[in-house]
């Protein structure tokens, strides 16, 4: 949750200074809702993103391959790591 309360501070931050330089005066009242909404989502997100466990490589992996011989044709088949 300090992740999002950090990111609503940071957009609070952002509206203020973004209506100092906005001259609409029926504008700059709906920049502090909106900079504090979407501050709290992206600090969410971030926070979220690394406090969250790494998950480990696979040790084997297939892929799709297209390959293009040198007389033009074509051949599709499988890639892979083991």
């Amino acid at each position: 949750m300090l992740g999002a309360f950090a990111g609503s501070g940071v957009g609070a931050g952002a509206a203020l200074v973004t209506a100092y330089f906005v001259t609409n005066d029926d504008l700059k009242p709906a920049l502090f809702p909106l900079f504090s909404f979407v501050g709290t989502l992206v600090g969410y997100e971030l926070s979220h993103a690394f406090n969250s466990e790494k998950k480990a490589a696979p040790a084997v992996s297939i892929q799709p391959s297209l390959t293009v011989g040198r007389d033009g044709h074509t051949l599709l088949g499988m890639s892979g790591q083991f």
